[in-house]
């Protein structure tokens, strides 16, 4: 019964792997490459035709015939000119000339026009691309790539990166292939499942839905603004965005403005991250297993050593900790408890446990009452209390995030 359900889930695999492919295959009929470049590697005399296109292709007896898009090699179509060149291989920096380079449209599987061109972009291709893409959703831009857009898609050094940009100059256009670009060069490391788009509103994430299933790629995580928040807001409720507006607009109280403007502003970033450090302090006590003591010096080490880790996962590492010590003792107590009632002691150790309520306490001390009704700007506070105390459980699988047009 194992073997027949390991062969069906082999079987399964198989299936999906073909499925995809076939999806590929049906794509490169009607579309297999954008651009053909002639390149003389250093030291050799013949020319390599290097094809581009959306997805590599190959066959046994020839090899490889077109390369992705995102290989290393692709590079040289949209970083160079005509002249030398050079890219980055597994085994160093690949250096040559480009003899030639041709852009080429196809329509319907059949070649629409060729244009030979000294440039990475050819400006007639760009113009005729941009203006077929007039529609209702976002689509890929991969055979019109510019040199420095190329340079953010294929950036896999930097942790962290901010793009800028005026309205309609292709900012989210740009992450949505580094989202795609990352995961093909990264793709024993990361999968699709462990990548989230934060975004305005659900017309948004509908115009860029198409865009990373035409790259070949599963669709990524989604979520809007207001989503991610409420979902992670546990017991408070909070109005929409939206909500909000109208509220202000036909009830304009002159005390929730304020409140409002006075949570919008860099000082209440700032006052919120001071009351948090004065919340976490814990008034700690001895522990006492059998004939063994864990006393406060011992508990506020540890605890102080988990610094970085948000409160309640600090107490749940101590109560390993201390479980742990106790295995390695010559002589076992009669009676141990259990990691959660570790957890439970050490949380009594601290002042407030309850986002809420912290929250609550924190506008007191600025002046302001948590009433029932809390606005939208509530929300931003109440997450970040609840990321410091909890951590996000929710999310611990995501390992990349784009935050777009917020």
């Amino acid at each position: 019964m194992f073997i027949n359900s390991r062969l069906l889930n082999q079987q399964q695999l198989a299936e999906s792997v073909s499925g995809k492919q076939l999806i590929r295959l049906e794509k490169q009929k009607q579309n297999p490459y954008f651009t053909r470049v002639d390149f003389t590697y250093k030291g050799e005399e013949t020319a390599e035709k290097i094809y581009v296109g959306p997805f590599s292709f190959s066959t046994k007896e020839q090899g490889l015939l077109i390369y992705d898009w995102r290989a290393p090699i692709a590079s040289i179509f949209y970083e160079y000119d005509l002249g030398e060149a050079k890219f980055q291989t597994p085994a160093g920096i690949a250096s040559g000339e480009i003899q030639r380079k041709r852009q080429i449209k196809f329509k319907d599987g059949m070649i629409d026009y060729v244009v030979e061109s000294d440039t990475t972009v050819f400006d007639e291709v760009l113009q005729n691309e941009l203006w077929q893409q007039k529609g209702g959703q976002m689509s890929t831009i991969i055979s019109t790539i510019q040199k420095e857009q190329n340079e953010v898609i294929r950036d896999s050094r930097s942790k962290d990166m901010i793009i800028q940009g005026v309205a309609g100059s292709g900012k989210t256009s740009i992450a949505l292939h580094r989202i795609a670009f990352l995961l093909y060069r990264f793709r024993d490391h990361i999968t699709s499942e462990q990548v989230m788009i934060l975004s305005p509103n659900r017309t948004f994430s509908q115009f860029i839905a198409q865009v990373l299933p035409e790259l070949g790629e599963e669709p990524v995580t989604e979520w809007t603004i207001d989503e991610f928040g409420q979902t992670l807001s546990g017991a408070a409720k909070v109005p929409s965005r939206f909500q909000e507006i109208e509220r202000l607009y036909l009830n304009q109280r002159q005390s929730l403005i304020e409140r409002i403007r006075y949570l919008s502003t860099k000082r209440c970033v700032a006052d919120l991250k001071k009351f948090l450090k004065e919340s976490e302090k814990f008034t700690t006590e001895t522990i006492t297993i059998g004939d063994y003591d864990y006393g406060e010096e011992y508990i506020l080490q540890r605890y102080k050593a988990y610094g970085k880790k948000p409160v309640f996962e600090r107490l749940q590492l101590i109560a390993e900790d201390i479980l742990e010590n106790l295995r390695s003792r010559p002589f076992q107590p009669k009676k141990k408890p259990t990691k959660k009632q570790l957890f439970n002691r050490l949380k009594k150790m601290l002042p407030i446990t309850n986002c809420n309520k912290l929250y609550a306490n924190f506008l007191a001390e600025q002046g302001y009452s948590m009433k029932k009704d809390l606005s939208y700007s509530d929300l931003f506070p109440i997450l970040y209390i609840r990321l410091f105390m909890e951590g996000f459980d929710e999310f611990s699988k995501i390992r990349y995030v784009i935050i777009d047009e917020m």
